[in-house]
C-alpha cells in the first residue's frame, strides 16, 4: 500500500493511463493480466492477490475509471474484479526455430471477494449490473461460475430483470446466470439459496434450453445441434443438491421426460454416469427423477443425434439407467436403483423404436 501511495504521489495521472499494446504476443493476450488497455485499477481488480486497501485506494483516486472497460481483455472493473473467483487457464507464446508455437502456461487459483469492494465499485457505477461486455456475460454471471458464491451478492448485483437475461453471441447462446450456477463445479457445498433467489427474480429463465449449432466441413456441412434441459444439465453436477433438483422439478415435472439432443440421455441416464457425486445425494436425486418419471427407470438410451458423437453410440446406445450406474456408481446407488426398477416391475423396458427389451436371466 505505501508503495502504490509513494507511486502515486510521484505520477498522479498514472491512474487514468491506460497500458499500451505489447509486441509480445503473451503480455497482450486477452488472457494475461497484462493485457492492452488495462488502467491499474483494471489489473488491481483482476489481481487475485491484490490486497483489498489498495483496490480501495485506486477507486478513490480514479473514480471515473469504473465505469471504462479493459480494451484488450473487456469488461469493467467490476467484472474483473468478480473474475478473481474463477480459476483462470492461461495460454503462453514461445519461439523456436519453427517460428513459434502456444503452450499452456499453469493455471493460477482463485481469491476472495470482498463485499465492501463490490459494494463500492456498484454504487460508483450502477450501468455495470447490466453491462454484458465482457465476454462471460454480466456481473451476476460471473459471480455464478465463481468460488465465492453467496446470497448477499447476489442481491447486490441484482438491479433489474435486465441481469438475468440470455445474451446472444453469433451461433451460441450464452447462458443466463442460474445456467452458470447450475454448471458451476467449483461451488460447495451447492448454494440452494442463491438457485432459488435466482428462479424467484426470473422464473422463465428455468424454461429456456441451452443449445449450440456447429458447422463441420468433414461432416459435408452437417450443422450439430445441441439443446438440453436445465434439470439435465444440473444431474451432471457433481456438487448438486437435492434440494435444488427437487425445485427444478416441482416447477418443471416434464423435465425429467426430456433428452439432451446430443446424446438422447434422460436426466435419469446422466444421473447414473456422476459418479463423483455423494453416495446419499445420488440416492435421494434418484428417487425425485424416479417418482417424477417411473418409465425412466427402465428407458434405453437413444440413438444420439449428434452425427459426430460416434463414441456416444457405441458406449451408451441401447442401455438402460442399470447398465450405466454399474460401470460408474456405488453398491449403494445401485441397490437402491435395482429398488425403484422393482417397484416399476410392470413396466416393460423400451428402447428409442419402441421395441421391449430383453435381457437374460
Amino acid at each position: 500500500m505505501e508503495i502504490v501511495q509513494y507511486l502515486v504521489e510521484l505520477a498522479p495521472d498514472a491512474v487514468y493511463r491506460f497500458q499500451v499494446k505489447s509486441s509480445d504476443f503473451y503480455w497482450c493476450n486477452a488472457t494475461h493480466p497484462r493485457g492492452e488497455g488495462a488502467c491499474p485499477l483494471h489489473i488491481a481488480c483482476f489481481n487475485a492477490d491484490c490486497p483489498s486497501d489498495v483496490i480501495k485506494y485506486l477507486i478513490k483516486k480514479s473514480p471515473f475509471i469504473v465505469g471504462r472497460e479493459w480494451k484488450c481483455r473487456l469488461g469493467l472493473p467490476l467484472h474483473n474484479y468478480l473474475e478473481r473467483a474463477l480459476i483462470h487457464e492461461e495460454e503462453g507464446y514461445e519461439d523456436d526455430d519453427t517460428g513459434g508455437w502456444i503452450v499452456e502456461a499453469p493455471s493460477f487459483p482463485s481469491g476472495k471477494i470482498d463485499f465492501d469492494i463490490v459494494q463500492m465499485l456498484v454504487n460508483a457505477y450502477l450501468e455495470a449490473l447490466t453491462n454484458d461486455t465482457h465476454y462471460m456475460g454480466t456481473p451476476l454471471r460471473i459471480l455464478c461460475k465463481g468460488q465465492c458464491v453467496s446470497l448477499k451478492l447476489a442481491q447486490l448485483l441484482t438491479d433489474n430483470r435486465d441481469c438475468f437475461e440470455i445474451d446472444y453471441n453469433e451461433k451460441k447462446r450464452l447462458k443466463a446466470p442460474i445456467w452458470a450456477l447450475i454448471e458451476n463445479r467449483g461451488v460447495t457445498p451447492f448454494p440452494d439459496d442463491v438457485f432459488r433467489y435466482l428462479i424467484e427474480c426470473s422464473p422463465s429463465s428455468l424454461e429456456i434450453e441451452s443449445y449450440e449449432v456447429k458447422d463441420n466441413e468433414s461432416y459435408d456441412g452437417v450443422s450439430s445441434y445441441y439443446s438440453e434441459s436445465l434439470l439435465n444439465a444440473a444431474c451432471k453436477n457433481p456438487n448438486m443438491s437435492a434440494e435444488t433438483i427437487g425445485m427444478i422439478i416441482k416447477r418443471h415435472p416434464e423435465m425429467a421426460k426430456q433428452e439432451y439432443e446430443n446424446d438422447r440421455h434422460l436426466p435419469l441416464h446422466t444421473l447414473c454416469k456422476n459418479k463423483e457425486m455423494e453416495e446419499q445425494t445420488a440416492i435421494a436425486i434418484l428417487k425425485l427423477l424416479v417418482d417424477t418419471y417411473p418409465e425412466s427407470v427402465k428407458k434405453a438410451v437413444g440413438k444420439p443425434a449428434d452425427p459426430l458423437a460416434e463414441y456416444l453410440i457405441e458406449q451408451y446406445e441401447g442401455k438402460s439407467p442399470i447398465n450405466i450406474a454399474e460401470e460408474k456408481m456405488s453398491f449403494g446407488f445401485l441397490k437402491a436403483l435395482l429398488a425403484e426398477r422393482a417397484a416399476v416391475s410392470s413396466i416393460p423396458d423400451v428402447n428409442d423404436s419402441g421395441f421391449i427389451v430383453r435381457y437374460p436371466a
